[in-house]
């Protein structure tokens, strides 16, 4: 309502219609002045307390249409609509009082013949203006409640999907896996029997594997040329089997004989360690995506949170690719959750911390994983060596569909964070921020003993 009515007309008319004491009402805390549908031919002013009025549609779909306080009207749209009709249950919030006239009230002239109705015609506007904004809120969160659902719906379909190739791939990975077993069983068998001088070797491949960087082998390569006096092609073949130069020195000169022979069962075993190793990892990216896409249901389970951020981080493997991640894993006492809940929260913290430093000048980044107790409390940190979260983001970044974004990346602070502030709070836990140019801590902390 305008000013000039509020400052003016209003109390004009509250001392016109309202101030007979006989028509008075108060309500207790909790009572109902009137039901959706119930007859009412009355118009009532709130005195003291609260109303509030609320509409069920036939569908079932329940909403606020309105809060009355102090000054304000109820009942105006089935008072000045003649159909005396509610069209919302009216509770009370609190102990109320209030005034109201009823359909045998006329109007009292003030000027000429002026009606009722033109009496109190901006009461009337502002209802239907309020009665208005409510049902656009109402239609618009009921048409994202329908979009949210169709998403679940989809992430469920998806998950189902999931779970069932994550299984066929198990199977894949677990005969692949045997095989390698069997078959490097049977050629380290071969290499003794045929080539027992460099059997050695082959050994060394499947426990070291290829541990040396590119640079490091022509950099050794270029010393072992100088110290032995062989071929470059022959120094960088002893250097990726990294063996000391003293043993080396010990072949004197048969070494450029047996340099062939000893790479070739280096390489033999070192491809078997690429294997186990492939095969390891592919089975604990299998195990993640499975336990992600596992739904929560009423059944919860012992969980290792330790476990579940080493599944997270097998996850984003891709987007780790050129960042240093240190893990400083403590023992933990296990929860009763969801473990596929717990991976999609390091996965979004972790992700998050990927995509700034992403983004960032550092010339190397750092991503620091760490779990311990506090108190009576499971403590897990993610930090990181990026920019930081900017002040006037930091306050705002759990908000749901809240983004920022640069060169349109997501900077990672969006739904993702939502979700794992959500997971993180159903098991009455907290997730704190501190952030600073060139470091960024997110702390998750969780009961010891679970939701309560």
């Amino acid at each position: 309502m305008g000013k000039d009515f509020i400052s003016t007309s209003l109390p004009r008319l509250m001392k016109m219609y309202f101030s007979d004491p006989g028509q008075r009402l108060r309500l207790a805390a909790g009572e109902v002045l009137m039901d959706q549908g119930d007859d009412n031919d009355r118009l009532f002013l709130v005195l003291k307390g609260v109303l509030a009025g609320y509409v069920t549609r036939p569908g079932g779909d329940s909403y606020e249409l309105f809060v009355a306080t102090e000054n304000m009207f109820v009942g105006v749209y089935s008072f000045f609509s003649r159909t005396y009709v509610s069209s919302a249950k009216v509770i009370a919030r609190e102990p109320c009082e209030i005034a109201y006239i009823d359909q045998t009230q006329r109007a009292l002239p003030e000027t000429g013949t002026e009606s009722l109705f033109e009496q109190f015609m901006p009461v009337v506007v502002e209802n239907l203006l309020v009665r208005m904004q409510k049902e656009q809120e109402f239609a618009l969160e009921k048409e994202l409640t329908l979009k949210k659902l169709m998403e679940t719906e989809k992430l469920a379909v998806l998950g189902q999907m999931a779970a069932g190739i994550a299984h066929e791939l198990n199977n894949a990975i677990a005969v692949l896996s045997s095989n390698t077993q069997w078959l490097k069983k049977h050629i380290r068998e071969m290499v003794r029997d045929y080539r027992p001088a460099t059997a050695t070797f082959f050994q060394k491949g499947i426990e070291d594997g290829r541990k040396l960087s590119s640079r490091d082998v022509r950099r050794r390569a270029g010393a072992l040329q100088k110290e032995l006096g062989v071929g470059k092609s022959d120094a960088e073949k002893l250097a990726q089997i990294d063996i000391p130069l003293e043993i080396l020195r010990q072949y004197g000169s048969a070494l450029e004989e047996e340099i062939h022979d000893m790479y070739l069962d280096w390489e033999m075993g070192a491809v078997f360690y690429d294997m186990d190793v492939a095969a390891t990892l592919a089975a604990h990216v299998v195990s993640s995506v499975k336990a992600l896409a596992v739904q929560k249901t009423g059944k919860e389970q012992d969980v290792a949170i330790n476990d579940s951020i080493r599944e997270a981080v097998v996850l984003l493997i891709g987007p780790l690719r050129e960042i240093d991640v240190e893990m400083k894993l403590n023992d933990l006492p296990l929860i009763k959750s969801s473990r596929g809940e717990w991976v999609q929260v390091w996965t979004n913290l972790i992700r998050n911390a990927a995509e700034a430093l992403q983004q960032s000048a550092c010339p190397r980044g750092r991503i620091t994983i760490e779990s311990g107790v506090q108190e009576d409390h499971i403590r897990v940190r993610v930090i990181d060596n990026g920019p930081g979260i900017p002040p006037d983001v930091l306050p705002r970044i759990m908000q749901p569909n809240f983004t920022t974004k640069e060169k349109g990346k997501d900077f990672g602070l969006g739904l993702g964070l939502t979700i794992s502030s959500r997971i993180v709070g159903k098991y009455n836990g907290k997730i704190h921020i501190k952030s600073r140019p060139g470091f960024t801590e997110f702390t998750v902390l969780i009961p010891a003993g679970g939701p309560t």
